[in-house]
């Protein structure tokens, strides 16, 4: 493929996860305190153990404190439709922007998980998923890991 214009700083976030992700990838044994999502009254929400994190599913609004994202500005929000990680989507969308590649990073809000061997076991499944959902489209879509901070591993900041 010849490129003409990379975007070098996607990222995808939370809202944008398979709602099963670590429900379906991590080991049995860490199912119960992997992250998932729930229906809060305010509607769905990822959750590890008591945390609550980001909403699911693209809903307008939610985590940008009334802001649009970049999808509600293009007329092309779904809530509950996760173009970003839908790989045909994710395409339509970068052929309509004139992208011919994205890297991808994690999210731009870390799992922010407090036992650092689950943290270890959500990072590998996060990981694998990535490296599936990239394979769809190999020349065009370019995902950047999880790589767990040494750090945060021994409680230190």
């Amino acid at each position: 493929m010849e490129y003409h214009i990379i975007s070098a700083d996607d990222h995808i976030d939370m809202p944008w996860l398979p709602k099963d992700l670590w429900q379906k990838r991590v080991p049995a044994q860490w199912r119960e305190r992997a992250p998932r999502v729930a229906d809060t009254a305010d509607g769905p929400y990822w959750m590890c153990g008591d945390d609550r994190w980001d909403a699911w599913g693209g809903r307008k609004g939610a985590a940008l404190g009334g802001r649009r994202s970049a999808l509600e500005r293009g007329g092309v929000l779904e809530p509950g439709v996760l173009r970003p990680t839908t790989t045909a989507l994710r395409l339509e969308d970068m052929a309509r922007d004139g992208i011919d590649a994205t890297v991808m990073y994690g999210p731009i809000v870390p799992l922010l998980i407090k036992d650092p061997e689950l943290r270890q076991v959500c990072y590998r499944a996060y990981n694998e998923w990535l490296a599936e959902f990239c394979a769809t489209a190999p020349a065009r879509l370019i995902g950047a890991g999880l790589i767990p901070d040494r750090r945060a591993q021994d409680g230190r900041r």
